[in-house]
């Protein structure tokens, strides 16, 4: 089991958070706008609102594996919002979501992405 969550990038937090450019485009600045002074930070990463992203374990977050909220019920959103991964983990997950969906009648799907970690 790893130490990263995901968190869902809602409208209000994409206008209030930083959003800046770490890592060579990796990664993107998670500090509230008004409080990051890095000037290389003028570049912005390019988000979604209402999709999930991978918590970069600090004051980032990875920009390249995403996924629309609304590919899980409520009851997968607020288990996947609480589970802590690996990085690889939560790679996958995103990845099946975007290619395969999981959808309300698919609930136990979920559950299978973890079983062999």
């Amino acid at each position: 089991v790893g130490d990263l969550q995901l968190f869902e990038l809602s409208p209000v937090m994409l206008t209030t958070m930083c959003c800046g450019v770490v890592s060579n485009g990796i990664k993107f600045c998670t500090l509230g706008a008004s409080k990051c002074t890095v000037r290389s930070h003028s570049k912005k990463a390019v988000l979604y609102p209402n999709e999930l992203y991978i918590s970069g374990g600090g004051k980032n977050a990875f920009t390249h594996h995403h996924a629309k909220v609304s590919l899980l019920t409520d009851d997968q959103l607020q288990r996947v919002l609480q589970e802590r991964r690996t990085h690889a983990d939560w790679v996958h997950l995103l990845h099946v979501l975007n290619t395969e969906g999981l959808g309300p009648q698919e609930g136990s799907a979920l559950t299978r992405l973890f079983d062999d970690t």
